[in-house]
C-alpha cells in the first residue's frame, strides 16, 4: 500500500458542500478504512482576479494500491464529476483535487509533479496536512511536514510579509530579462536597486555578467541571479552556488533563508518540446526529480524549498512568485470538521 497526500480546495457555489461531495466520492474510490481528513480551513483567494469568495481548503491521507499518476487521473474523473472546468490559472474553482505526495517518490512531467512544486510556501496546504500527516517527510528537503509548516507559522507570527523571507537564485539566459523580471516583481514600489555583481556569476559561470537584486535599506529579500547561462548549469556549478549559499546561511548572511526559488528560461520552441523537458536537467540538479543525490555536502542548501518554472514572461513570473509568497504568509482559520454540516 503506498501512502498518499491529496489537497481539496473550492470557493465556488457552495463549497463546504461540494468539499464534502468530493471527500464522499474520495472515500466510496479509496475505501474508507485508508482515509482520513483533516479540518476544514479558509483562506482568502491567492494570486487570481481579485473580489474572488474565500477558499475553503482540506488535505487527506490515503493508502492505496494506485500509483501517483493513477490518483491523479482517479482525483481529475472526481473533479469532472462535480463540474470543474479548467480555464485560468489562480482562477475560482468548484473545486480543485492535487496530489500533494506518494510516497517518497520524484516526478517531474508537464502534466504531474510530484512532491507538489508549490507545496512547501502554503500555509493553506501545510497546515492542515500537519494535523494529519506532521511526520511525513516531504523528500526534496528531507524535511518533516511539522518543520516546514512551523517554519510559516513563524512567519506570520512575527508578521513576516512573504517577499521578506525568500532567498532567491535565478538561473537566466539575459541580464535583460532578470531586470525585467525585478522590475516587475516590484512594481509600484521604489525600494528596487539593480546593480552589476560579478562575485556570483563567477560562482557557476565563466561569464561576468549577473545581476544582484535588492531591496533598501533592509536587503531582506536576496537574489542571486546567473546570466548568461543559454544552457543547463553543470553539477559542478550547481555545487558551487550550493556552497556558496551554505555559506551564507551558515553565517547569517542570507536573511530569512527560507525558500529557494528557481527561475528557468522557457525551451526554445514551446510547440516542439515542453519547458519542463527543456529544464529536466536543472530538476534533477535541484531533486525534484531521480535520485537527488548531491555531490556537495551543502545540507543547507538541500533543506531550502526549490521551485523551479519557466520565466520567459517576466510579468508572468512575478505574479507567480507574488502569488507564491503571498500564499507563505496568507490567514488562515480553523472551520470545523470535514464533514460537518
Amino acid at each position: 500500500m503506498a501512502k498518499s497526500l491529496i489537497s481539496l480546495g473550492a470557493n465556488l457555489g457552495n463549497p463546504r458542500q461540494v468539499m464534502r461531495q468530493a471527500g464522499e466520492m474520495i472515500l466510496e474510490h479509496f475505501g474508507g478504512n485508508h482515509v482520513s481528513f483533516s479540518r476544514l480551513y479558509r483562506t482568502p483567494a491567492v494570486g487570481g482576479p481579485v473580489g474572488q469568495d474565500d477558499f475553503f481548503n482540506a488535505v487527506a491521507a490515503i493508502e492505496s494500491t494506485e500509483s501517483a499518476f493513477e490518483i491523479w487521473r482517479s482525483l481529475h474523473t472526481i473533479e469532472q464529476t462535480l463540474g470543474r472546468q479548467r480555464r485560468d490559472r489562480w482562477e475560482a474553482r468548484r473545486i480543485d483535487l492535487d496530489v500533494l505526495m506518494h510516497n517518497d517518490e520524484r516526478h517531474w512531467t508537464p502534466t504531474l509533479k510530484v512532491p507538489h512544486p508549490r507545496m512547501v510556501m502554503r500555509t493553506f496546504v501545510l497546515e492542515p496536512a500537519c494535523e494529519i500527516a506532521s511526520d511525513w517527510i516531504e523528500p526534496v528537503t528531507g524535511l518533516t511536514l511539522e518543520v516546514l509548516g512551523r517554519s510559516l507559522r513563524e512567519m506570520r507570527a512575527r508578521d513576516i510579509v512573504g517577499i521578506e523571507a525568500v532567498h532567491v537564485l535565478v538561473l537566466s539566459e539575459s541580464t535583460e530579462r532578470i531586470s525585467r523580471l525585478a522590475t516587475a516583481l516590484m512594481e509600484g514600489t521604489d525600494r528596487v536597486e539593480v546593480s552589476q555583481s560579478t562575485p556570483a556569476a563567477e560562482t557557476i559561470s565563466k561569464d561576468d555578467h549577473s545581476v544582484t537584486i535588492r531591496l533598501t535599506p533592509s536587503r531582506r529579500i536576496s537574489f542571486q541571479a546567473v546570466s548568461p547561462l543559454g544552457r543547463p548549469a553543470s553539477m559542478s556549478e550547481i555545487d558551487q552556488v550550493r556552497d556558496q549559499l551554505d555559506r551564507q546561511i551558515n553565517e547569517g548572511q542570507a536573511s530569512h533563508p527560507v525558500h529557494l526559488l528557481v527561475f528557468a528560461g522557457a525551451s526554445p520552441d514551446p510547440s516542439l518540446i515542453h519547458w519542463e523537458d527543456y529544464c529536466r536537467s536543472w530538476a534533477e540538479m535541484l531533486g525534484l526529480v531521480g535520485s537527488g543525490e548531491f555531490t556537495s555536502n551543502a545540507t543547507a542548501f538541500r533543506r531550502l524549498p526549490k521551485y523551479l518554472l519557466s520565466a520567459e514572461d517576466p510579468t508572468w513570473a512575478a505574479h507567480e512568485l507574488r502569488a507564491a509568497m503571498t500564499a507563505m504568509t496568507c490567514p488562515i482559520q480553523a472551520c470545523g470538521a470535514f464533514f460537518d454540516a
